[in-house]
């Protein structure tokens, strides 16, 4: 038997960590991709990410009852977090597990949908129990935000209810990204109720308290300002939000970016 025969005919070694002997740079990016695969089926909305404008890729947190509606109605498959799918990679070795887990909670935004404040705190909670190194590693968070601009009754009722919901939603917001330590960013998914176009003077008034919003994020880790932007959650039945979302942006400085599957899922609306 040639030489050459003899190494053909040699039984692979399948036990060689492969994927261990890689670049570190490009073991990485394999990393990002294969958990992105796994997340990117479990969308945070049943019409699809498409409808779901992001700066990043999301890493959803559901609660108990929106998760099994989730997964019977709309994902035919089990979640993502704290699932089999989310520990296939870590359970490798020691040292993958460490880059998986670094790059979960470093690279991907967490999004907390659809959580009230009290599911939150819970949530935390149980964090700090059973994984509290995922409360130190967390960088990014994106909050969806839905804010009526306007009542049907008279003016000054309107304005104190919406200075009540305005008085409310910093205290969340305080709450939420102030558990956080190692937070960077936090991204204001903003999804606007009302049923017909709102005047001139709500809608500055609406844009006046979403500027007072994104200046409590920025400020609330002390002598370190946080990354936050807007995003405008599409609505066929309120388009005219995009001209408030429009007006933050343009106050706060933000680069206009829009991906491509927003940008469809906006001109859909129009067609």
């Amino acid at each position: 038997m040639s030489l050459f025969q003899s190494e053909q005919t040699k039984t692979p070694d399948h036990n060689s960590p492969h994927l261990l002997k890689l670049p570190f740079e490009l073991r990485e990016q394999i990393i990002y991709q294969a958990l992105l695969a796994e997340i990117i089926d479990r969308s945070p909305y049943p019409f699809g990410t498409r409808s779901l404008p992001f700066e990043r890729p999301l890493l959803s947190v559901f609660s108990d009852g929106e998760l099994q509606y989730m997964e019977k109605k709309h994902w035919k498959c089990s979640a993502f977090w704290g699932k089999e799918p989310m520990t296939r990679l870590m359970r490798v070795n020691k040292k993958l597990y460490e880059e998986v887990y670094t790059t979960l909670w470093r690279e991907f935004s967490m999004h907390l949908a659809p959580m009230n404040p009290k599911q939150h705190e819970d949530w935390v909670s149980w964090l700090q129990k059973h994984n509290p190194r995922a409360i130190q590693e967390i960088r990014h968070l994106h909050i969806r935000l839905p804010k009526i601009v306007e009542y049907r009754n008279n003016e000054l009722d309107s304005e104190y209810r919406q200075e009540l919901a305005q008085a409310e939603d910093l205290r969340r917001l305080k709450e939420e990204v102030g558990s956080y330590p190692s937070l960077r960013s936090v991204t204001l998914q903003i999804y606007l109720i009302y049923t017909s176009g709102p005047s001139e003077k709500p809608a500055a008034r609406c844009v006046k308290r979403y500027l007072q919003l994104i200046d409590a994020c920025e400020n609330i880790k002390a002598g370190e300002r946080l990354d936050v932007k807007v995003l405008y959650e599409p609505d066929s039945e309120a388009p005219w939000g995009r001209d408030i979302v429009k007006a933050c942006q343009e106050n706060i400085g933000q680069r206009k970016r829009t991906t491509k599957l927003l940008q469809w899922h906006l001109e859909s609306f129009h067609s």
